[in-house]
């Protein structure tokens, strides 16, 4: 998958430049025109396992960042939902059976009925019969993984509520394991100051990676301070992930917000679709659900 990084960061960097050529040249050069070529759309994959045979696939299609500003329609929500693609064929193959998902809304599809074998080999066929966009992919089941500790430290004062999320995680083998944490209901905005990241965007919020290097004698001890939402209730989950789609998470982290991981242009990103962009992953999450209120 692409991203882009949007003209308006460079605008700086242009300024510059014409000042001084103002002051250089007593002329103004002539125009120089840039044909680009013309963006050419392709499926987005994004893909979720859970318990109990559910496993749900997101297809959405790229655009060109020139179609306007990334700011504007990263909150344009009527436009966002004309990227959903309403009308594919989509199916898991695995185990010498094929599995057709259903079409739920904005470009979701579910399937109740994938059993989860772990080590099997999966592969996902997708086909929009509006557009005549197709793609393909194949992952690895991975087994399912459990917090040794996981608690959350809840302190009330007269002004607010804070909550600081205390977690272990033990090492499962001597292979390289890569680990993904979710956050639901709470995120870590304007945090993680050793890092000098005042702030984060929406999936840098809502999400923690850790890989086998920062391990210790087999366990990592981490601890997070959470902004909680409206919602007084937080559901963590955990995930191990293969090595690629850690590579992808870290690199989306750093890319910017949703408009960036949908355009077709020209920073790449790792994937493992071919004919498309985003990740085909079958990683099983195990969650744990606190009631900060109860606590």
């Amino acid at each position: 998958m692409k991203t882009v990084s949007f003209l308006t960061k460079k605008l700086g960097f242009g300024l510059i430049w014409l000042l001084l050529g103002l002051g250089l040249f007593s002329c103004e050069p002539d125009p120089i025109e840039i044909d680009l070529p013309a963006h050419e759309p392709k499926l987005v994959i994004a893909t979720q396992v859970f318990p109990a045979k559910y496993m749900v696939v997101q297809v959405s299609k790229s655009f060109s960042s020139l179609a306007g500003d990334g700011k504007e329609m990263n909150a344009d929500t009527t436009f966002l939902k004309t990227l959903a693609v309403e009308h594919a064929l989509v199916q898991i193959n695995f185990n010498g059976q094929t599995e057709t998902l259903k079409h739920v809304r904005n470009g979701f599809y579910v399937s109740r009925n994938i059993p989860q074998h772990f080590q099997q080999r999966y592969t996902l066929t997708v086909r929009d019969s509006v557009s005549g966009l197709e793609c393909t992919a194949a992952t690895e089941m991975l087994a399912p993984v459990n917090f040794e500790k996981l608690e959350p430290e809840v302190k009330r004062t007269e002004k607010d509520t804070t909550v600081t999320l205390h977690f272990t995680l033990a090492d499962p083998g001597p292979e390289r394991n890569f680990f993904l944490i979710s956050l639901v209901g709470a995120n870590r905005k304007n945090l993680l100051p050793k890092n000098k990241i005042g702030s984060f965007n929406a999936v840098q919020e809502q999400i923690i990676l850790v890989n086998h290097g920062a391990f210790t004698n087999g366990k990592y001890e981490g601890k997070e301070r959470l902004t909680l939402e409206t919602s007084d209730t937080l559901l963590v989950s955990l995930s191990n992930i293969s090595e690629p789609y850690y590579n992808y998470l870290q690199l989306y982290q750093k890319s910017g917000s949703l408009m960036n991981q949908l355009t077709g242009e020209p920073i790449n990103l790792p994937t493992n679709i071919q004919n498309g962009y985003g990740f085909f992953s079958a990683h099983n999450p195990t969650a744990q659900v606190f009631k900060i209120s109860e606590r």
